[in-house]
């Protein structure tokens, strides 16, 4: 299956320009919307017939509206004012009559979190910013682009890029825990059922130069040297403390990506005062890799190792509970 996308983060001034009108209002909803009617157009002039486009791929954050004047250059318009505005909806999700149903197949979107603390639960007061732990902000406003008929029913996400910054971006976090925060972030795309792609970016980390520290979301540092995410990418765990009533202990969440079927992956633990790590459960994943196991023991770290039928061995980093 081919997709296609149209432009990236038009929400954001350094990729589509102007952001915002003379008035404060935004005007890159609109000349996006043009710009996906064209590329649509585009495709099917080439011989395509129902291209499968995406439409967005959108910036997490910005703001609904800038004071009139130039304010508004270099400010990002957020993600919701911004699809509501492309897709002729009012702020309750009416939709213009002047416009009719744009034929999308997903929406694409880019749901990095900042700052980076306290990572992937972030949720900003801007309820029309979506990073990824208010995923469900964008399932609603999807759901209601639908109901208005501004754009097809069960249009999936897909999240065509994401990553965890490192230091020394100053929004970066230590080597470690952004092989934490990369499988928490991955565990909840998965848990928000309208997602159906979930992207890294990027594979080797931008180099610096000056003050530029450059992108440092990848899986490798500058010079090609995997970090502890380059083996956590393979194999994500995630491990949450029960918080419900009546349960305890702690709840572990992974996926065996290189896997091509069910197959079974060796949980490992390190209590504390321990040196080594000793096998907690050998769990069976889904058709799809996935798995999930609730344990009652403690420990201080946990690690999943999975050989397959090549006889080749994945070992994943460390993974503090949280």
């Amino acid at each position: 299956m081919s997709l296609w996308a149209i432009w990236n983060e038009p929400n954001v001034p350094g990729w589509l320009a102007p952001q915002f009108n003379a008035n404060g209002t935004p005007a890159s909803p609109r000349i996006y919307r043009g710009l996906f009617e064209a590329g649509y157009a585009g495709l099917t002039a080439a011989g395509l017939k129902s291209p499968k486009v995406l439409f967005g791929e959108t910036a997490p954050f910005g703001t609904d509206a800038v004071d009139a004047g130039r304010q508004g250059i270099e400010r990002e318009v957020a993600p919701l004012a911004f699809l509501r505005g492309a897709l002729c909806l009012s702020s309750a999700y009416r939709k213009s009559s002047s416009c009719g149903m744009l034929p999308i197949y997903g929406y694409a979107h880019h749901p990095y979190t900042y700052p980076a603390v306290p990572g992937p639960y972030y949720r900003p007061a801007n309820r029309d910013d979506v990073p990824i732990g208010v995923l469900s902000r964008l399932s609603r406003a999807i759901a209601l682009a639908s109901r208005a008929h501004a754009i097809p029913a069960h249009v999936p996400i897909y999240l065509t890029e994401y990553g965890v910054q490192t230091k020394p971006n100053p929004l970066g976090v230590s080597l470690s825990a952004q092989a934490e925060d990369a499988a928490i972030s991955e565990r909840l795309a998965w848990e928000n059922p309208d997602v159906a792609a979930f992207s890294q970016y990027l594979l080797r980390d931008e180099s610096s130069s000056g003050r530029f520290t450059g992108y440092r979301t990848g899986l490798e540092t500058p010079s090609g040297a995997p970090k502890p995410s380059y083996y956590g990418f393979a194999l994500p765990l995630t491990v949450t403390r029960a918080t419900t009533k009546g349960a305890s202990g702690f709840l572990l969440w992974g996926l065996v990506r290189p896997a091509l079927g069910a197959t079974d992956v060796r949980v490992l633990i390190k209590s504390r005062g321990s040196k080594r790590y000793r096998t907690l459960r050998v769990v069976r994943t889904d058709a799809d890799g996935y798995w999930s196991l609730r344990s009652t023991v403690r420990g201080v770290a946990w690690r999943v190792n999975w050989r397959s039928p090549s006889g080749e061995v994945y070992t994943g980093p460390a993974i503090r509970a949280f």
